[in-house]
């Protein structure tokens, strides 16, 4: 069970370094390419079709606009702070983290409930100038196949034993108490996961600073509903 927690969180870390390949770039494509990606996600369409998800299954949230994430489940939002940041399409999503893009759109409209996947992908913030990124997901221990009541901070925990470079600890986000895990990567980035657990599922919010940007100023864009 170790292992295989250890290796997702792991991960996680690794694909939002992996981000700052396609996500923030610095080089000499055309306007025209990115004013394409910087389109409406269409993530904001499929997130429409929340209403007709069963009322026995957890909230994926919403886009507002092209600017704002609510989570009602987890009773937070995250707001992009300026027009450096952008939500993702969930084919950039597919494409940055090697994931189906069908998946995904079936988890945002309700076609495929966060009870069956081990992990599902519900938002991707991403800086175009520096590379920083904050990723939303849902793991669900049961569909992993490890302790269907494993806590956010159990959680965290087990994947710490697996790594000494590592820093366990917990924080206060937007009027709640999440488990959290930073790695710095040197040169690189910093990476913090912060986990808080409902329902049989972990909330997962990955925040990776590169270049001379801090946590604290995309932590302060993630408020309480």
């Amino acid at each position: 069970m170790k292992r295989k927690l250890c290796v997702f969180v792991m991960s996680a870390m690794l694909i939002s370094c992996s981000m700052l390949i396609g996500c923030g770039r610095k080089d000499n494509k055309t306007s025209d390419t990115k004013t394409e990606i910087a389109t409406v996600p269409d993530a904001v369409e499929v997130a429409t079709a929340m209403d007709d998800m069963s009322e026995t299954d957890m909230s994926v949230g919403r886009f507002e606009g092209d600017t704002t994430y609510v989570n009602d489940a987890f009773d937070f939002m995250i707001e992009l702070p300026d027009n450096r940041w952008r939500f993702e399409t969930t084919d950039n999503i597919a494409d940055y983290l090697g994931v189906d893009k069908n998946e995904i759109d079936s988890i945002l409209n309700g076609e495929i409930s966060v009870y069956d996947k081990d992990i599902s992908y519900l938002a991707v913030a991403c800086n175009d100038q520096t590379g920083s990124n904050v990723i939303v997901c849902y793991f669900c221990p049961d569909a992993a196949g490890v302790d269907s009541n494993m806590t956010a901070e159990e959680y965290i925990r087990t994947a710490g034993e697996q790594n000494s470079q590592v820093t366990l600890g917990s924080e206060e986000l937007a009027g709640y108490t999440y488990s959290t895990m930073t790695k710095d990567n040197g040169e690189t980035c910093t990476q913090k996961i912060m986990c808080r657990d409902k329902d049989g599922i972990i909330l997962m919010i990955t925040i990776t600073d590169a270049g001379d940007e801090k946590s604290q100023n995309m932590i302060k864009n993630i408020k309480k509903q």
